[in-house]
């Protein structure tokens, strides 16, 4: 590749990746924005775990490891 293209490329690449950062952007969820608390030591993440986790707590437990974690 030349310089010339190599220049050319690069200039006609930069508007997409400018506007694909934009639209990341915008799209931060409240799941992600918990995600990053938990992290950044904002929060200990009760919120967190029940929106990711909430809908499984109410699933039944399985016959065969109800009766593994009875031995």
């Amino acid at each position: 590749m030349t310089r010339k293209t190599r220049i050319h490329t690069q200039r006609a690449m930069q508007p997409a990746v400018r506007c694909r950062a934009m639209r990341l952007n915008v799209m931060v969820s409240s799941v992600d924005r918990d995600i990053r608390d938990f992290l950044g030591g904002k929060s200990a993440g009760e919120d967190l775990l029940r929106r990711l986790y909430d809908r499984v707590l109410d699933e039944p437990v399985p016959d065969h490891l109800r009766s593994l974690l009875r031995r």
